[in-house]
């Protein structure tokens, strides 16, 4: 895996660490994987501070397994990109939101391919 890897005592809503259902073990398999389909590692980082940042979300409202997003929750977050201000008060560029939800995109179909997860909440 990649040198550098985001400490995810960064994030205090992320739980369950050792939960092998929970979000964190699926983050970490779907790292390993894109690991050895030779994935840069600039993209493996970036993803996962992407999905860091979507666990923190999920933690701080007691979603702590994939089973438990639905295509609502995804919704949601979303808007929540759209509405979302950096400190300087700017709102997170398109190009930014579209990563953000392309990672999760990208992540939910890892985990239907990998049968962790029945259905991809986000394939539409």
């Amino acid at each position: 895996m990649p040198e550098g890897r985001s400490d995810v005592s960064q994030y205090p809503h992320i739980t369950h660490l050792a939960d092998p259902q929970g979000m964190y073990q699926m983050v970490q398999a779907y790292l390993q994987w894109m690991a050895m389909k030779n994935y840069s590692d600039k993209t493996i980082s970036g993803r996962e501070f992407f999905l860091f940042w979507f666990l923190e979300r999920c933690g701080q409202r007691g979603l702590i397994r994939p089973s438990e997003i639905t295509k609502p929750i995804l919704e949601r977050y979303q808007r929540f990109l759209f509405h979302y201000r950096k400190a300087d008060g700017r709102p997170l560029g398109f190009r930014t939101q579209q990563l953000r939800l392309v990672t999760l995109r990208s992540f939910f179909k890892y985990l239907v391919r990998a049968n962790r997860l029945p259905s991809n909440p986000s394939a539409d």
